[in-house]
């Protein structure tokens, strides 16, 4: 167990789906020329071989295993379809999943915020309770099942090859993804906020740049199933105290308050047995050549559908902005006072989480076959409200900014067509993206040698502003997935395949330097709406009932091409820097731990000077508030 707040240095069996064969003539009903007048020929398109010298070279370099390979090209096209893919249960069994306890479950038919505590006359609307969060120095984290990364779940390989699907993945791997695919599928279009507050007035609003930036990944091959897991790159985040802090509130929402307190560290031993669960639940679906594991959080048999929804915490922006100093004080005071208001409001914190997470949990959502959100608003050390958010109500924020544009206010028909439009659009861009990924992965893994192939593969996936895709693939050995290499080889000595570095930690490292077994390719876009091509200045106009299908072309990038497309991913890649670590157990010296803690850390930003002070505010309040419930109580 690591001390406290120490210093960090700055540091094939042939189920792939029916993409066309990559051989020298494409052999596809997709892919014979068009006739005139076809929609399907895109300018772009170049129906011809095109083999470069550098790939002829590396191919005669290639083990005699792989020489017998058929001869690749560069280009691949090919048609998605969204009315050729299907989202569908796949059935196993699923332990119980609990339902929220101590009657927060009024918050899902309760449109809106639901405050625990009114912040003008201090009556509590919850049981007060669960307003005071266990701290993760205290929470026995031996009480509630390890999270089981989806490379590591042999069950969904199996399940994967029982299905005759090559792809795996969880939730948690795959929305990032499918994030950079939305981006690209939906010609960036911006997020709704004309409902949210007037102190956030536009009507739209944009992404983060965390989210704009580029997503590394990876492919990893299983032998026993013949299959392939998407697993996520952690190489480059660090455990946070929210990390921890997430498992903790996840379990105190589902656990009656006085049976909760059980969990402390020093109580844990009378927890009963039935509440140390050693497994999680799961839904799982097929999609395209993927199978995708959902893990259960709640249910409710009164929400449509499977009653399932997902549980998420949300740090107040003092948190998130200034997370070293947060994790240093084991939390923040600052707090959530009003409805509406540039601080201290959940106005400002339903923005942020439109501009970082929220789209995030809308796939999640949707790949679990769950009903919607449930959003638990915290600083840390005190829980102020909730929020339940239908996942049509999320679809309408991320499907729709193109009709809300052509209203100059809010009208019962404008309220009618987002509702009938943007689950639509949701569920077909969703179907569109998974084939997207099961076509692509398997291009990829026709590019690359036969050994690489049975290895593991890091990629990054990057959407610039112009609505493509770029993605690069760097092969890697399975054993070194997860291992930070100790130095970064960026010379002579650089090992062709073997190499342990992601291609973000040769980035870091020296940003004149491209691995040379890197490969790089464009994926180009262009959307047709019954028949008609969607022009790339505007997002798709879809309704009910119109046909979306997507034209994709697929070329390699090489030399200039490649350095410039790798510069600019790279250069929008966004790390949160943390140089402290969360305290997990208790200790004496706890003051002084923290004083040296706070004297490394950088001056603070102008943004992060403000919440400070409305920390200092924050706790302020609290002081004051407590005296003032003693002297009601008759407390000296």
């Amino acid at each position: 167990m690591q001390r406290f707040f120490s210093s960090k240095a700055a540091k094939p069996v042939n189920k792939l789906g029916d993409v066309p064969k990559v051989i020298k003539k494409i052999k596809s009903k997709d892919s014979s020329p068009p006739p005139n007048g076809n929609p399907w020929s895109p300018p772009w398109l170049k129906w011809k071989e095109i083999k470069s010298e550098s790939r002829k070279s590396q191919e005669a370099k290639e083990p005699a295993a792989s020489e017998a390979k058929e001869e690749p090209v560069t280009n691949l096209a090919f048609t998605l379809d969204s009315d050729k893919v299907e989202l569908t249960p796949v059935e196993a069994d699923t332990p119980q999943v609990p339902p929220l306890a101590n009657g927060v479950d009024r918050a899902l038919f309760n449109p809106g915020v639901q405050f625990l505590k009114d912040p003008r006359t201090n009556v509590y609307n919850f049981t007060p309770k669960i307003e005071e969060i266990m701290s993760i120095r205290d929470f026995d984290f031996t009480c509630v099942p390890k999270y089981v990364p989806s490379g590591s779940d042999n069950a969904l390989s199996s399940l994967a090859q029982t299905r005759a699907k090559t792809f795996t993945g969880s939730t948690s791997s795959l929305t990032p993804l499918l994030v950079k695919i939305h981006m690209a599928l939906s010609n960036n279009r911006p997020p709704q906020t004309m409902n949210l507050s007037k102190f956030f007035p536009n009507k739209t609003t944009t992404f983060s740049s965390s989210q704009r930036g580029p997503v590394s990944f990876f492919l990893k091959y299983h032998p026993e199933t013949k299959t392939y897991s998407v697993g996520a790159d952690d190489s480059d985040s660090d455990d946070i105290i929210l990390t921890l802090l997430g498992q903790t509130m996840e379990k105190m929402l589902v656990t009656d308050a006085d049976t909760f307190a059980l969990f402390d560290k020093r109580k844990s031993h009378a927890v009963p047995p039935e509440l140390k669960e050693d497994t999680n639940a799961y839904h799982y679906s097929e999609c395209g050549n993927f199978v995708m594991r959902s893990q259960l959080d709640c249910y409710d048999s009164r929400l449509p559908g499977t009653g399932m929804f997902d549980l998420k915490t949300r740090a107040v922006c003092a948190v998130r902005y200034d997370i070293d100093y947060a994790q240093i004080h084991d939390g923040s005071h600052y707090q959530l006072l009003k409805r509406d208001g540039f601080y201290e409001s959940y106005a400002r914190e339903f923005y942020e989480l439109i501009r970082t997470t929220m789209f995030k949990y809308s796939l999640q959502a949707r790949i679990g076959r769950m009903d919607g959100i449930f959003i638990a608003y915290h600083n840390i050390s005190t829980l102020f409200g909730f929020e339940y958010l239908p996942l049509s109500e999320i679809d309408k924020i991320f499907h729709t900014s193109h009709l809300v544009t052509k209203y100059t206010k809010k009208s019962e028909d404008l309220d009618e067509q987002m509702q009938n439009v943007a689950s639509y659009i949701a569920e077909n861009e969703f179907k569109l993206s998974m084939d997207l990924l099961s076509k692509l992965f398997k291009y990829i893994l026709k590019r690359v040698s036969s050994d690489q192939a049975r290895e593991a593969l890091n990629m990054v996936l990057h959407c610039p502003d112009n609505g493509e895709l770029i993605v690069f693939v760097k092969p890697m050995l399975t054993k070194d997935i997860g291992a930070a290499p100790e130095t970064v080889v960026q010379d002579e000595n650089y090992k062709m395949g073997q190499d342990p570095a992601t291609v973000l930690q040769h980035w870091s490292g020296g940003r004149d330097f491209v691995p040379p077994d890197i490969l790089a390719y464009k994926i180009s876009l262009t959307s047709y709406v019954s028949g008609k091509p969607v022009p790339k200045s505007a997002p798709p106009k879809i309704s009910p009932g119109d046909a979306w299908t997507v034209r994709v072309g697929i070329d390699e990038l090489e030399g200039e091409d490649l350095k410039k497309a790798y510069e600019d991913a790279m250069s929008k890649h966004c790390s949160q820097i943390v140089t402290s670590t969360p305290l997990t157990e208790r200790y004496e010296d706890e003051e002084e731990l923290r004083r040296v803690a706070l004297s490394k850390l950088p001056s603070p930003s102008a943004l992060q000077q403000t919440l400070r002070k409305l920390n200092e505010k924050g706790q302020r309040y609290k002081m004051w508030d407590q005296a003032r419930d003693k002297i009601w109580n008759g407390e000296s």
